[in-house]
C-alpha cells in the first residue's frame, strides 16, 4: 500500500460499519470497468467466479439487476 492509501485505510477504521459500506460503495462506483477488469484474482476467487457464471448460465432466472442488488443489500443492512 502506498502511504496515502495506508493513511486512508487507517482513517476508515474509525468509521461505523454503515459508513464503511457507504465509502466502499462510493469507491466501487469510481472504478473504471476497463481498468477494473485488469487485475488478477486469487485462484479460489477465480473458481468462485467461474462457479457463479456457470450457475447463471444454467439458471438465468436467478439473476438480479445491479440496482435490485443494491436495493436488497440496503434493505438487509437496514434489518428489513
Amino acid at each position: 500500500m502506498t502511504k496515502t492509501v495506508e493513511q486512508l485505510f487507517e482513517a476508515s477504521k474509525t468509521l461505523t460499519a454503515d459508513e464503511q459500506f457507504e465509502l466502499f460503495d462510493a469507491l466501487w462506483d469510481l472504478l473504471d470497468p476497463a481498468e477494473a477488469a485488469d487485475f488478477d484474482l486469487a485462484p479460489e476467487q477465480q473458481l468462485e467466479l467461474d462457479r457463479r457464471r456457470e450457475e447463471l448460465r444454467c439458471s438465468p432466472e436467478i439473476a438480479v439487476s445491479y440496482e435490485d442488488g443494491r436495493r436488497l443489500t440496503a434493505e438487509i443492512r437496514a434489518g428489513r
